[in-house]
Order: C-alpha cells, then sequence, then structure tokens
C-alpha cells in the first residue's frame, strides 16, 4: 500500500536546496551568535521532512505503523518537557539505521524492524533518538556552521540528510570544507553518552529493559555491511559504537532499572516477517523460506513469510491456502484473516475483500488497514460516498497520505463535486513534487470551490505563505551577497 518513489533527483536537489539557502539565510544571517530557537527548529524540521518524503519511501503498513507508534508513546509519556510534537516513520530500507531530524522527526529503518527481537530493543532505539532531540544536539551541530558560507552549508547538510553513500550524496559534499562539516554534523561522544542516558532512564521507566541498547549496538556492529544509497548509516552519525556498548554494559551493572515489565514477543514476530519480505525479490523469498519451512515446518512465521512472499509473487490462490493454515493454528487468527483480505484486494476480487473484511474482529492495530483495504474497495464496487468518508477518517494519521489523496480526488470526481476533487489531486501531486500539475490542479480547485469553504481559504493562505517566503528568500539572499561584498571590501 506504499507509492514509489519519485524518481526525480534534480527537482529534489533543487527544492531541497533552495529551501536550505532561504531558512538556514534567515537564521544564520539574524542571530550571527544564537543556537537556532525551538520555534526555528520547528519550522527548519517541517520544511526538511517535506523534501525527505519524496527521495525515501515512507511505510504506510499500518500494522507496522501502528506498532511503532505503540511503542513510541510509552517513551513519550516518561519524558517530562518535550520541545517538540514528535513524528515517528518507518521507512523501507534495509540498513540497519534510525536517524533523528529536526524539529521532533524521527525515523526508523524496516532494516532495524528485520533484526530486532524484542520490543525493548525497539523501545531503546526511539528513546535514544528523542535523547537526542530533547537535548537539542542537532541544533548545536547546526550552530556549529556559522562561519561557513552558505553554498558550504547546503552542501553538508544536503549530504547528511538526503544522502551519505551514493553518488549524489558524495558530490554534493565534494569540497574539503564541505566534507569537514558534515563531519562536524556528526554527533560527538558526549553527544552519544547524554543521548544514551536520557534514553535510559525513560525505557527504566517505562518498564523496559534497557539490554535493548545494547542489543541493538551489537547487531549494528555486526551488520555495519549493510548500508544504503539514500541515507547516511547509523555508524556515520552515530560514532563510538565499541565504547558505547562497553559504557552501557557498566551502567547497567551499576544502576539496574527498579521493575522491568515482561512484553508479549509474538507481535514483533509478525511485524519483523513483514519487514523482512518488504521491498525484496519474491522468487529470492519463496526459495529461501520454502527451504526453511521444510527444515521447521511447525514454525509458523516461517509459513507466515512464505504466505506474504506468495502474495507479492501473485501467487494468490498459494497465499491464502497457507494463511488459512497459519490461521488454525495461533489463538488471535484476526490479523491473519485480514491478511486473507489483503490477498484478495490485491488479487482485484473487491467484493470478497469487503466480505472477509466484514467478519474479522478488528483490534486498534489493524484498524487502519481495514478502513483503507475497505475504501479503496467501496471506491471500485461504486459506493463512493461511504469510501470517501472513510478516506477523509484515516488521511490525516496516514503515514504518507499520497495514494489517499488521488484516490479522495477520484471520488470526488465520480460525484461530480469538482472542486474537491481537483483539491485532493492537487495535494497528490504536491505531496510528489509534480509542479505542473498540482499547479493546474490547485488554479482549477480555486476556480470551482466555493471561496467561503474552508478548503478554498487554505489554499488562498497557502499562496500567501509561498509569496511570503519567496520575498524573504530573495531579500536575505541580496543581504547574504552585501554582507560578503562588505566583507572582501573589509579584508581587500
Amino acid at each position: 500500500m506504499g507509492r514509489p518513489v519519485k524518481n526525480n533527483n534534480k527537482y529534489i536537489f533543487y527544492v531541497f536546496t533552495h529551501i536550505l539557502i532561504i531558512l538556514l539565510f534567515s537564521y544564520f544571517v539574524k542571530n550571527a551568535c544564537a543556537m537556532m530557537s525551538v520555534e526555528e527548529e520547528r519550522k527548519f524540521g517541517q520544511k526538511l521532512l517535506k523534501d525527505v518524503k519524496h527521495q525515501v519511501k515512507i511505510v504506510n503498513e499500518a500494522e507496522i505503523v501502528s506498532y511503532v507508534k505503540m511503542v513510541s508513546e510509552k517513551i513519550m509519556k516518561q519524558v517530562d518537557t518535550t520541545y517538540f510534537d514528535y513524528n515517528f516513520f518507518v521507512i523501507e530500507d534495509s540498513a540497519l539505521n534510525a536517524f533523528a531530524m529536526p524539529g521532533g522527526n524521527i525515523f526508523i529503518h524496516t532494516g532495524i524492524l528485520e533484526h530486532i527481537d524484542s520490543e525493548d530493543d525497539l523501545a531503546c532505539v526511539i528513546a535514544h533518538e528523542v535523547g537526542h532531540i530533547q537535548a537539542r544536539h542537532i541544533a548545536k551541530r547546526l550552530e556549529a556552521m556559522q562561519k561557513l558560507n552558505i553554498a558550504t552549508i547546503v552542501m553538508a547538510v544536503t549530504g547528511l540528510f538526503l544522502g551519505g553513500g551514493g553518488q549524489s550524496s558524495q558530490a554534493a559534499i565534494a569540497g574539503s570544507t564541505a566534507l569537514a562539516m558534515s563531519a562536524t554534523l556528526k554527533y560527538s561522544r558526549a553527544d552519544e553518552e547524554e543521548a544514551d542516558r536520557r534514553a535510559y532512564e525513560w525505557v527504566c521507566k517505562a518498564g523496559y529493559n534497557p539490554q535493548g541498547l545494547v542489543n541493538i549496538m551489537k547487531k549494528i556492529l555486526q551488520n555495519r555491511w549493510i548500508g544504503s544509497d539514500s541515507i547516511p548509516s547509523y555508524l556515520s552519525t552515530h560514532p563510538s559504537s565499541s565504547e558505547r556498548i562497553t559504557y552501557l554494559e557498566q551502567l547497567i551493572a551499576y544502576k539496574p532499572c527498579a521493575t522491568l515489565i515482561p512484553h508479549d514477543n509474538n507481535e514483533i514476530k509478525r511485524i519483523k516477517v513483514m519487514a523482512q519480505t518488504m521491498g525484496k525479490d519474491p522468487l529470492d523469498l519463496i526459495k529461501f523460506y520454502q527451504q526453511e519451512t521444510n527444515k521447521k515446518p511447525e514454525d509458523i512465521y516461517l509459513q507466515y513469510a512464505l504466505a506474504l512472499s506468495y502474495m507479492q509473487n501473485r501467487q494468490y490462490n498459494e497465499s491464502i491456502e497457507l494463511l488459512k493454515i497459519i490461521s488454525k493454528k495461533v489463538k488471535d487468527s484476526a490479523p491473519f484473516y485480514l491478511d486473507i483480505a489483503k490477498v484478495y484486494f490485491f488479487s482485484g476480487d473487491y467484493k470478497k475483500t469487503i466480505t472477509a473484511l466484514s467478519t474479522i474482529k478488528v483490534n486498534p492495530a489493524m484498524q487502519q488497514t481495514v478502513d483503507y483495504l475497505m475504501a479503496s474497495s467501496l471506491l471500485e464496487t461504486g459506493d463512493v460516498y461511504k469510501a470517501v468518508s472513510l478516506f477523509k477518517r484515516i488521511a490525516d494519521d496516514w503515514a504518507d497520505p499520497t495514494d489517499i489523496y488521488f484516490k479522495l480526488g477520484r471520488g470526488y470526481a465520480k460525484i461530480s463535486r469538482n472542486g474537491e476533487a481537483h483539491y485532493y489531486f492537487y495535494r497528490h501531486y504536491s505531496e510528489i513534487g509534480d509542479i505542473d500539475n498540482l499547479t493546474y490542479h490547485r488554479k482549477k480547485a480555486m476556480e470551482l470551490l466555493d471561496k467561503d469553504s474552508e478548503l478554498y481559504k487554505e489554499l488562498k493562505r497557502e499562496k500567501e505563505n509561498e509569496k511570503g517566503e519567496k520575498k524573504d528568500g530573495e531579500d536575505h539572499e541580496e543581504r547574504g551577497r552585501k554582507r560578503e561584498k562588505d566583507e572582501r571590501g573589509f579584508n581587500g
């Protein structure tokens, strides 16, 4: 239920660079010696997030997203005061990686989910990244860039957040000064220890085992060869990993948690399988899991991985047959019946999808997936009003609503509400960065929507804000050119 990554690196780099120039120039020109304020970091994070979403594939599998959200909420309840409204995303990427971005945005790779063995491990990863944000480490790293010119800043930050192993990122930080600045942006050993201390406190309060901090670091070290071309590796931004393991082991020995709450790891096993089969060649997966299930015929999670592999390879009958076998072996069969509904949906049998969904005893972690599949099936079978209502209910909480916006556009077009249709098509094309289409659909939406409607007012505010940002950017660039000219005159 995800979407293909938009392969338009020139567009991404252009927009991202333009935003950085405006935002960072605005900050550094006004605050020659001050650290970025919380509000400035929040705005910076919002701008950065929008463009990073164009570069990576955000996972929309609601069960995975809900699970990460559930663990994150347990950690966030232990944080006394937060600077930001935190957002947690899952990226489809096999690298063992997690990273924090300005403004409270935290990303977990599916590679982490593939390798963790318990909920404790995931909680510790999340808590550590929250520790970096709460300690304002990112703002401090950006503060260190004040003495550089804006071009070097853009190259360094682009290299840090939008690349790390690929050719585009290497080219972005090719200059020696930019390379040095990219190193400056890495967390220091003191940063790591502070984030670990904060994480240790929060995971203990939440009843998690802080041994997860050690477990995940050992796994990252063991699998450091698993990398990504689009995002820096964990070890490239989180140094001194071996020393951290020693430090954490000593902390655990001398300051054990008062209470540890046992967790049911059956759900994490299911999430782990979903991550392991995501984005990989289904034929390779089928061959591998057939061999593994022959070795361990009673292992339901190997069978589950094979069933998902069949579904990805469009072997729908084989997938359904295996999922039915699994559902008879487990106490809670509802999640596996949901998978059967997914198979019907992907096979194009929307009536069977609706029937299957109607019989499932839904738990909160499954609700969004059920709503999405139901809405999509209703749209295809002609019950458009119900479909639109369901899509609108889940859109705001969906990790990447690009697909939902497009389906809302289709739905409103089918019932001849063309203003709303163009509005949601505009939202869709805005998410993927298609300038021509988003411009066209916004223009049509503003022509057709009632001028007193909230949607029209929202579009009007956006246009006014864009004009203001463009003017601010031009003013900041002019001030920057004047400052550089004055500095040359002074030094000359």
